[in-house]
C-alpha cells in the first residue's frame, strides 16, 4: 500500500529556517512543504487555497495574538493541523491558551529533526504532541487534579481523546452516540475537577495509568 505524503504550510520570516525545513521534509517520505509564508497574515488566502494537512508556526503574526491566529486559521482551514514551532519556550498560559483554541502541537526550534519528524507524524495521525517541558504547565494544578476510579468506558473516552479525537469521531470508535461521548466526558469532568479537553489532555496518561500508557507504546 503506498505512502500518502502529508502536505506541510510553514509560517516563518527567516529564510535559513525554511530552507532547513525544506531539506528535512525532502528527506522524508512522508511529508512534502506545500507553501510558506515570511508574515502569517499574508498566509491566509494561500492556507484557505492549499488546505493543507498540517500549518506549522514559527512564531506570532504582525502584533496579533496566536490564539486569534489560531482560530481564524480554524475558521479557513477547518482540518489542518496546527503545531506551534517557537524558538523559544512559550509562556505556560499562552502555550495554554493556544491549545485550548485548537492547535494540536507545541515543539520548539531548539528539539532534534528525529523529534520535529515524530511530531509532524504524529499529529498527522490525528494525535496531539505535547513536547516533555509541557507536562510541567499545568504543574501549578497537580495536586488539585485527583485520580478517581473511572468506568472502563470513561477510560476509552479519555484514551481517544488524548489521541485528538473529537466527540463524533470518538462515537464512532467506539460505537456509541455523540451524546453519551458528551455524557460520559461531563461526569469525567466531575470526577476528576478538570475543567476542558486540554487539561484532561494534558492530565490523560496519568488518569489512565501505566496499563493503558503500556498499550498505547506497543500499538
Amino acid at each position: 500500500m503506498p505512502v500518502t505524503e502529508s502536505s506541510v504550510y510553514l509560517c516563518e520570516a527567516k529564510p535559513i529556517v525554511v530552507e532547513g525545513l525544506i531539506r528535512v521534509l525532502s528527506a522524508s517520505a512522508l511529508f512534502h512543504l506545500c507553501g510558506h509564508s515570511g508574515e502569517i497574515l499574508e498566509a491566509f488566502p494561500e492556507i484557505e487555497r492549499l488546505r493543507p494537512d498540517i500549518i506549522l508556526i514559527g512564531g506570532p503574526g504582525n502584533g496579533r495574538t496566536l490564539p486569534n491566529i489560531i482560530s481564524q486559521m480554524h475558521s479557513i482551514a477547518p482540518s489542518s493541523k496546527i503545531v506551534l514551532w517557537p524558538d523559544t519556550e512559550l509562556a505556560a498560559n499562552a502555550t495554554i491558551r493556544c491549545l485550548q483554541m485548537g492547535a494540536v502541537g507545541v515543539l520548539r526550534k531548539s528539539a532534534p529533526v528525529s523529534q520535529m519528524l515524530d511530531c509532524l507524524s504524529r499529529v498527522a495521525k490525528g494525535e496531539i504532541w505535547f513536547e516533555v517541558s509541557l507536562e510541567s504547565l499545568d504543574a501549578g494544578r497537580e495536586e488539585r487534579v485527583r485520580l478517581p476510579r473511572l468506568t472502563r468506558r470513561e477510560r476509552d473516552i479519555v484514551e481517544h481523546l488524548c489521541r485528538g479525537l473529537k466527540n463524533k469521531e470518538i462515537a464512532e470508535a467506539l460505537l456509541i452516540t455523540p451524546g453519551t461521548v458528551k455524557t460520559h466526558l461531563m461526569h469525567v469532568f466531575e470526577k476528576t475537577g478538570m475543567k476542558d479537553r486540554f487539561q484532561l489532555a494534558l492530565h490523560g496518561r496519568r488518569l489512565l495509568g501505566p496499563v493503558e500508557a503500556g498499550r498505547e507504546r506497543a500499538s
